[in-house]
This record gives C-alpha cells, sequence and structure tokens, in this order.
C-alpha cells in the first residue's frame, strides 16, 4: 500500500471525475474499493482526499 512521502500515512491514488489523480486517505475508502481501486472515481462526499490532513500538502499539490 502506498505511503505519504512526509507524514508515511497509508494512502491510495485515485482519478477525479474529470481524470486527474488525487491522492485519498485509505480509510475512507470501503473494503470494495479497495479491492477495485483502478475503478474507483473521487467523491468528496465520501472520500478524504490527503490533502486535507497532511503537514505537507502544498509541497505536493500541482
Amino acid at each position: 500500500m502506498p505511503k505519504c512521502k512526509h507524514c508515511n500515512k497509508d494512502i491510495q491514488f485515485i482519478k477525479t471525475a474529470t481524470g486527474k489523480i488525487c491522492p485519498v486517505n485509505t480509510e475512507s475508502l470501503s473494503d470494495e474499493e479497495l479491492s477495485a481501486i483502478s475503478t474507483v472515481i473521487f467523491n468528496p462526499k465520501i472520500h478524504k482526499t490527503h490533502f486535507i490532513d497532511c503537514p505537507a500538502a502544498e509541497r505536493f499539490r500541482k
């Protein structure tokens, strides 16, 4: 499982509706989503972007 390079928290990268890649905290993903991670589309009502709580978010934001 990928980890944040700064805070070492477990994350996953999922696509947004526009096709961009977004890092999300793993705990905001269901077991079903984790098993089919390549098909998951980011939903801000369900998923928690890692940029919200990583102390180094601005270093990684594009």
